[in-house]
């Protein structure tokens, strides 16, 4: 791209801005397309205090779009005054960049006036997002963030979180994340701090958590499996064993019903649609819930609800192994192409959450993804023996500072090995190398299984550490 090209692409987006974001986004995408052409840039230190002396006169009242109005036009008059306005304009792009990094704080107050639970947004900014979506930074304020950063004995709890590699002007900005609109498509779920939910797991700083692994028959004793080739789907499921299937969703709905869960997890598979209201709408009321997930033409998918309102749909997008009398078979789903759809769940001062089915934490654009959002809960639906996951998840809890909940299926596992796994980030007390804590859920409960799912329920408190075979980490109890 020539730079005659670049500057008038700078003074065509520096028309269409709306407001700060835009702003951002215009000044990000015209550094990152200079550099492509000139990769050093001279700067003339004093011309650019013009731009940072009218920048810090109305970033007070900045969100006023008046106010907006007449920054772009004494902006537009400063720039149209220099002569090698080319290289002035990258300047004057970083000193935004850095400007807004200093100045931002995320202010949604205006959006709860009509005390809605969740509002949805895929970037800050409207301009350009062909190109990049704008997102705010949501570590160091989560819960695990704030954790992390609490001293014990002389140093921090934990050591620092592995950060995303990006480019060099990116790494100017600690406040927003940039996402590739071509590799990621992110859609954000915010639910409201001022829920009676939200409000308790703020002041209390404890997390609840139900896993349930449902049942210790393999799902194709439940569904009709059909193959072709070497690929294998489902086919429905008869009457009987639903009615056998729905018994089970029912009798945990109905035992736990009382129980003060803030998120529940079920396992892959194991769900369909004449079973969902039973939990959607009949247990663990106002809570987080991801559903398991359910198989339906060629797609794999876990429903995610807030109480009864669903949030969105995660798609599985890596394909799992099923051996049929000896045989070999691959999951026949429909397989997606970039840029991948992701939904998160975001909540202030708490941090974001991911959900992830199965295998799908083994893929590295999945890791790469969380590592740039900075989630810190993944909760994961599973249907598999292999170790291969698990140590995936590992990884996530080790690097990422990420809480990983796995519910997996009894029937899932091979005989005499754990069902699955909570993993908990963690600093290893004799070096101070990032380890994490592994919470194995195993087959002790097996012989009751077969009249009922006693689950499995973690309790996180983030006002204190526990310390595990010489790894510190968040405290935790099992409350069964």
């Amino acid at each position: 791209m020539e730079q005659g090209k670049i500057y008038e692409d700078f003074w065509c987006h520096f028309e269409k801005m709306n407001d700060i974001f835009d702003m951002f986004a215009m000044a990000y995408v015209y550094m990152y397309d200079c550099l492509r052409v000139v990769s050093d840039m001279d700067s003339d230190v004093d011309s650019i205090k013009e731009i940072d002396t009218i920048l810090n006169i109305y970033q007070n009242d900045i969100s006023e779009s008046s106010s907006f109005i007449e920054l772009k036009r004494g902006m537009k008059s400063i720039l149209l005054k220099q002569k090698n306005s080319y290289e002035y304009c990258y300047h004057v792009c970083s000193s935004i960049l850095k400007w807004m990094d200093d100045i931002y704080i995320m202010d949604d107050s205006a959006r709860w006036v009509d005390e809605k639970k969740v509002y949805s947004y895929d970037s800050l900014n409207t301009l350009l997002k062909e190109r990049i979506k704008i997102l705010p930074a949501a570590y160091e304020n989560s819960m695990i963030g704030t954790f992390a950063k609490i001293p014990y004995g002389k140093y921090p709890r934990l050591r620092k979180r592995q950060d995303a590699q990006v480019n060099s002007i990116a790494s100017m900005i600690k406040n927003f994340i940039i996402i590739d609109s071509k590799e990621y498509d992110i859609v954000v779920h915010r639910i409201n701090p001022h829920l009676s939910l939200v409000k308790r797991v703020l002041e209390e700083k404890k997390i609840s958590v139900g896993i349930f692994p449902v049942s210790n028959e393999k799902f194709e004793d439940y569904f009709k499996i059909q193959v072709k080739k070497d690929k294998f789907q489902i086919a429905g499921m008869e009457a009987d064993k639903l009615e056998k299937l729905k018994k089970r969703y029912v009798e945990i709905a109905g035992r736990f019903k009382s129980q003060c869960l803030d998120v529940v997890v079920f396992p892959e598979m194991m769900m369909v649609e004449q079973i969902l209201p039973e939990i959607v709408e009949k247990a663990f009321g106002n809570c987080l819930k991801i559903c398991g997930s359910e198989w339906k033409e060629r797609h794999n998918t876990s429903s995610v609800y807030f109480g009864r309102e669903k949030l969105f749909d995660y798609e599985k997008k890596a394909a799992f192994k099923l051996k049929i009398n000896g045989k070999e078979y691959t999951e026949n789903i429909l397989l997606t192409e970039p840029p991948y759809r992701f939904e998160i769940i975001e909540i202030e001062n708490i941090g974001r959450m991911g959900v992830c089915i199965c295998k799908d934490v083994m893929l590295e654009e999945v890791f790469r993804l969380h590592k740039m959002l900075q989630t810190i809960f993944l909760l994961v639906p599973m249907y598999s023996d292999s170790f291969e996951v698990i140590g995936s998840c590992k990884k996530f809890a080790k690097e990422l500072h990420c809480l990983v909940i796995t519910a997996n299926a009894c029937s899932a596992r091979k005989e005499n090995e754990n069902v699955g796994a909570m993993l908990l980030p963690g600093k290893n007390l004799s070096d101070s190398s990032s380890q994490c804590v592994s919470l194995y859920y195993n087959k002790s409960c097996n012989n009751d299984c077969a009249d009922y799912c006693m689950g499995k329920i973690l309790k996180l408190d983030f006002n204190k550490e526990r310390i595990e075979k010489g790894i510190l980490t968040v405290h935790y109890d099992f409350a069964r």
